[in-house]
């Protein structure tokens, strides 16, 4: 029987399924605002890159954190070296002004140095996505539905592969 808009009423034994496909996105067409599934597959893309991109987010606070504890830990043994020098070696400067700006000094280029080395080495987004695969168990789902590209995404497998991935990422909390 056909229904409009290919979608089957409340009740019936073919209500999700429309008609000549398999991929049962028809209650996700219906949150949509005009059913279009254009529409619902940028929606669900844009939910899984917000995931992934949020994702990437933390690993690049995380990269940061660590490189930023490795850099300052150099960073103030050479500000220790360089205060301990005007004890070792007759100096005329302010000892106050030389501490302060030394211990200032190595503190900012520590910061900037970690600040460059995690943006330099910050994943990619598919690296990303397969990561959080592989965390939370996801079976490679949303670094699959990120590698296609937009014509295999239009396919039923591709429709329903990213349905899926959409439905498993909607259930993880990256923060």
């Amino acid at each position: 029987m056909h229904y409009p808009n290919n979608v089957a009423p409340q009740g019936s034994p073919q209500r999700g399924l429309r008609r000549g496909s398999t991929s049962g996105l028809a209650d996700e067409q219906d949150r949509c605002s005009n059913g279009s599934p254009f529409i619902l597959r940028i929606e669900t893309m844009n939910r899984i890159e917000a995931k992934v991109r949020s994702a990437r987010r933390r690993l690049i606070l995380g990269r940061l954190g660590r490189a930023l504890c490795v850099t300052l830990f150099a960073g103030l043994l050479v500000a220790i070296v360089a205060i301990a020098l005007p004890a070792i070696h007759f100096m005329d400067v302010n000892i106050e002004t030389w501490n302060y700006g030394w211990i200032g000094g190595c503190a900012v280029a520590a910061l900037l140095s970690a600040v460059i080395y995690a943006f330099a080495k910050a994943p990619n987004l598919d690296a990303v996505a397969a990561e959080l695969d592989r965390r939370f168990g996801l079976r490679e789902r949303l670094s699959s539905s990120m590698a296609m590209k937009e014509n295999e995404r239009e396919s039923d497998f591709g429709l329903a592969l990213v349905a899926d991935a959409d439905k498993r990422a909607a259930k993880i909390d990256v923060a």
